[in-house]
């Protein structure tokens, strides 16, 4: 939302507002944008036999490399 111009009367963690300001401006929005279409599908595999762990795990080194300057790769 920072990072996009939203509503700041919509985020979380105001307290935090310097540190979101920083990683908003060195985060990727495609690849925000990718994560996020992960997480809709993901929820919506939940209903099905998914390894749900293993998924947010996947999901949360995503947003890892998404908000840092140089992405990790992930292991195979």
């Amino acid at each position: 939302m920072i990072q996009v111009g939203g509503d700041r009367d919509q985020l979380l963690y105001v307290e935090d507002l310097k540190t979101l300001e920083t990683y908003a401006r060195q985060a990727d929005t495609d690849q925000l944008l990718d994560l996020l279409r992960e997480i809709e599908m993901t929820e919506q595999r939940a209903t099905r036999h998914l390894n749900l762990h293993m998924a947010l795990e996947t999901i949360l080194l995503r947003l890892r490399d998404a908000v840092t300057a140089a992405p990790v790769p992930l292991p195979t």
